[in-house]
């Protein structure tokens, strides 16, 4: 199993991973849950809705957002 301790530093640039893979700033602890449910609702939303759900609507404005940002 991949640790993440030593990528720290470059997680910790970027506040979405940051929130993703360290609990306030720190590496959690081997076996620590990770939730990603921005991740689990995009999931859903495909299950739901099928590809529409990516190429239109929140996932699609989501992604050209970030895109332009």
């Amino acid at each position: 199993m991949a640790r993440i301790d030593p990528l720290k530093d470059e997680l910790i640039q970027f506040p979405s991973t940051s929130e993703i893979f360290l609990k306030d700033g720190q590496v959690p602890e081997p076996g620590s849950l990770l939730g990603q449910h921005d991740l689990a609702q995009t999931y859903q939303s495909i299950a739901q809705d099928g590809k529409e759900a990516f190429y239109r609507g929140r996932i699609a404005q989501a992604i050209v957002a970030t895109s332009k940002s």
